[in-house]
Parts: structure tokens; C-alpha cells; sequence
């Protein structure tokens, strides 16, 4: 996917690399918030939540159309950072 986003955005097609890195944050927030709730909050690396505050706040300024599974999934990866406030 890297590849791809990259040569897309030097041939100037910047819609379609945008398009790419999106698709990729979503693939990567369901796997962060799998894998943060198989974790103790005790042994949580706070590296992985920052990730997950910045993710949300991306989110929240641009926000995105997505299938209900993903979103469902996103929207439980987010909900973790209710317990680290």
C-alpha cells in the first residue's frame, strides 16, 4: 500500500493517496483497539494511547464515510480512551 500511495501522490493524483493513508488509519485503528483491549490497562503502553488520542482527534476535524463493521470497531478503539483519563 505504501507503494501505491506514493507513486499516486507523484504523479499528483493527492485525492487518491489521501484515500489510501485513510483506508490504512482505519485497518490500523481496528488492529490498535484489538490488540489494546486483549491488554491490561495497567500494562498498556502509553505510546499506543497518544497513538489512539491522535487518531481521534484526526478523526474528529475529518471525519469519514465508512462501513458499519469498521466504524463499530473504531468507535470501541476510541471508547479505551475513556479509561485513561
Amino acid at each position: 500500500m505504501t507503494i501505491s500511495t506514493l507513486e499516486r501522490l507523484r504523479s499528483g493524483k493527492e485525492t487518491n493517496a489521501v484515500e489510501l493513508l485513510e483506508i490504512k488509519l482505519d485497518g490500523d485503528l481496528v488492529g490498535l483497539g484489538a490488540f489494546l483491549t486483549e491488554v491490561s490497562k495497567s500494562r498498556r503502553d502509553p505510546t499506543h494511547i497518544k497513538i489512539l488520542k491522535m487518531a481521534k482527534d484526526y478523526r474528529t476535524k475529518f471525519p469519514r464515510e465508512m462501513d458499519a463493521a469498521t466504524s463499530e470497531c473504531i468507535a470501541n478503539a476510541f471508547v479505551l480512551l475513556e479509561e485513561h483519563k
